[in-house]
């Protein structure tokens, strides 16, 4: 990891630092017994769970059949596994069958706190070491934007429309797509998910509201910002899809349906949609208030 993220970085005079820090932090990070634990256990029930579709059987003793076929008839046997390989990254039912074990296998990873804490952590150090490492640093601003960046991330990680976003984009490079496209899509599935802009601006309100501690003011200044992001990020996608010209991306990311001649914009900040935002900004403000 440490040397992904220097040669990622080049000739940045900070690549050696955040390289250096994200090695450690990503190693705390699957060293932690509890994410550790976590995931051998979802692991495990998942490959049984997959083992056991009729299915997945089936299509996993022809490919053993063709690699049989094909070494009795004086196939190499690397090219015999091969062609069974791709045999059955073709096969729909295991296509299925790997995207509903890679969304169970996400999604379960991300209910759990200590994954979500420590993923915070890792942003946050990230970002204070990189700030650390600039030209021009100063010690209490990199310490609170390590801060916000590390209590918004384990709240955006928390969210479910975040969760199945992360769960397709892993689904999709698994299946091979290319990058582009995996970002593409993703960036799309933002600016047009109303979920997603609620989840980003509320994210930005905890992070800016844990400056406050964890009491009624940081819990009043992170709703403020958060509802004030919230609508800034929704409006902005909408303008941004005003200058989306190619519709079939937005197909791909679920909106095939949308008319080509039709502005993105209006399609996008809907009634319906404005409606979503406003009323999820600040759920149950009761109920936390008097808490």
């Amino acid at each position: 990891m440490t040397t992904a993220v220097t040669a990622a970085l080049g000739d940045n005079p900070a690549a050696t630092s955040v390289g250096a820090a994200a090695g450690t932090a990503v190693r705390n990070l699957l060293t932690d017994p509890r994410i550790v634990g976590a995931l051998g256990s979802v692991t495990r029930s998942v490959l049984i769970d997959f083992a056991r579709q009729p299915a997945v059987s089936a299509a996993v003793a022809d490919a053993a059949g063709q690699i049989t076929a094909a070494l009795m008839g004086g196939t190499k046997p690397v090219v015999a596994l091969k062609s069974a390989l791709q045999s059955l990254n073709a096969n729909p039912d295991i296509r299925d069958a790997v995207s509903s074990a890679t969304n169970r296998v996400v999604i379960t990873l991300l209910s759990k706190t200590a994954v979500r804490e420590q993923s915070g952590q890792l942003a946050g150090l990230l970002v204070t070491t990189l700030l650390s490492s600039a030209s021009i640093s100063f010690a209490p601003v990199n310490a609170i934007a390590g801060q916000v960046t590390q209590v918004a991330v384990t709240s955006l990680l928390g969210n479910p429309a975040v969760g199945h976003l992360i769960s397709d984009v892993a689904v999709e490079i698994l299946g091979g797509m290319p990058t582009a496209e995996v970002t593409n899509g993703a960036l799309q599935s933002i600016l047009r998910d109303p979920a997603l802009h609620v989840a980003l601006g509320t994210a930005i309100g905890d992070g800016v509201g844990s400056l406050f501690g964890a009491n009624l003011l940081g819990f009043a200044v992170g709703k403020v910002v958060g509802a004030t992001a919230t609508l800034a990020i929704h409006i902005a996608a909408g303008i941004a899809l005003l200058f989306t010209a190619d519709t079939s991306i937005g197909a791909a990311a679920g909106t095939a349906d949308a008319a080509p001649n039709i502005s993105h914009f209006f399609e996008q900040i809907t009634v319906a949609s404005d409606l979503y935002v406003v009323n999820a900004i600040v759920p149950d403000w009761q109920n936390a208030l008097a808490s």
